[in-house]
């Protein structure tokens, strides 16, 4: 919650910052043009309107449009450099921006009138007067309004960033995770590799040795019992090379050691010639792939290949792995029983391949139809410019 807080704070102080020069000028530029207008009318309607009235109401309009945009303007910029000075109390800055505000629209007023003579004729005087009061009190009375507005869109606006930047948080704890239980599968893998390795292939080792020399020993009549050996020899070698096979499959060293392209096709082969079915690989020239998204797509694989094997029932696998454009693709097809998507409840092995998309700046896809098979789409974007 800390950093909450204070990403809260950081946004709350920015924020008068990022106010646009174009809508403070069109805004104050307008309710000055329309203070003229309106003020214009009303003087003339109780003094009596002069020879030249289309200048006056064009001419005033105008120089308070003018004078209020200036001050507008000003009072931005002051907000800025008060707020780079290290003033981060907003109501201070805006009273300040007024009080400036006012300065700068007197001494405008004051400049124009006399570099037009305006000030030299008695009569004009109680006009400027007039309207120089009525102008600065509608002048505040907006600058406190537009400040009770700012103030309340402020709070709106940190509301937005602080659900935003929670909704980021929790977005990246659950990618985090998602990784830590990918780690944690990997380390798992790796621990069941080396006890197959250590155990019981070690034991299998054994029965087929010992069974060599059993036989070994055997009288030359005793057929029976020759024939219960060769059996157990062959099944214990069968069920070595599986066992083999399978401590390849759970290797990621495999991956590191051969490559991508020769670590999926030694799965695919041992995936085919352990379920006696056919799984066609095609790869494409690929560039640009990280150690991360090879890992990514090895996993994947594994993943798919192992549902098809539990659920599909299928007799044809088909594997793309190409490039399309800055994307690296990985296509599964089975002809195996599909199933119905809208029914059917995504499995531990599908949540966990498209997690593995996400945390690669991925997407991940499957189609299927009861009856006509499954395809898996995983896409990795950008992949020559993701981090390993």
């Amino acid at each position: 919650m800390n950093q909450v807080r204070d990403y809260h704070e950081n946004q709350v102080n920015i924020l008068p910052a990022q106010d646009s020069i174009g809508k403070t000028l069109g805004l104050s530029a307008g309710l000055g043009g329309a203070f003229g207008l309106i003020i214009t009318t009303l003087i003339f309607s109780r003094y009596g309107f002069p020879d030249s009235v289309y200048l006056y109401f064009l001419g005033i309009p105008f120089f308070c449009a003018l004078i209020a945009g200036l001050a507008g303007l000003s009072s931005l910029y002051l907000d800025r450099i008060l707020l780079k000075l290290g003033l981060t109390d907003s109501k201070k800055r805006n009273y300040l921006g007024i009080i400036f505000s006012i300065l700068v629209a007197i001494s405008v007023s004051l400049l124009l009138s006399s570099y037009f003579g305006f000030l030299d004729d008695e009569a004009q005087r109680p006009f400027i007067l007039t309207t120089s009061v009525i102008g600065l009190v509608l002048g505040m009375v907006v600058g406190i309004i537009d400040d009770h507005l700012w103030n309340i869109r402020r709070k709106v606006l940190v509301l937005e960033m602080k659900n935003k930047y929670l909704a980021e948080l929790a977005e990246k704890d659950q990618q985090l995770q998602e990784t830590t239980i990918n780690l944690i599968i990997a380390e798992e893998r790796n621990r069941m590799a080396r006890e197959l390795h250590d155990s019981i292939s070690q034991g299998i080792h054994g029965i087929i040795y010992s069974a060599h020399s059993l036989k070994q020993q055997l009288p030359q009549e005793d057929n029976i019992t020759e024939k219960i050996l060769e059996h157990l020899l062959t099944t214990a070698e069968t069920t070595l090379n599986e066992l083999r096979a399978m401590i390849l499959e759970l290797k990621p060293s495999l991956l590191k050691e051969r490559g991508l392209f020769e670590a999926l096709k030694l799965h695919c082969d041992l995936f085919a010639q352990r379920l006696k079915i056919r799984c066609d690989l095609s790869i494409g020239d690929i560039h640009g792939v990280t150690s991360r998204q090879e890992m990514a797509v090895y996993r994947i694989v594994q993943e798919s290949l192992a549902n098809i094997q539990q659920h599909a029932e299928a007799d044809e696998v088909n594997l793309s792995l190409f490039q399309d454009g800055a994307c690296l693709k990985l296509v599964i097809k089975d002809n195996g029983k599909g199933f119905d998507m809208e029914s059917a409840q995504p499995g531990n092995g599908l949540l966990n391949m498209e997690s593995r998309c996400r945390e690669n700046n991925g997407s991940f896809t499957i189609k299927s139809i009861p009856g006509q098979g499954t395809r898996i789409e995983a896409t990795f974007y950008d992949s020559a410019s993701s981090s390993s």
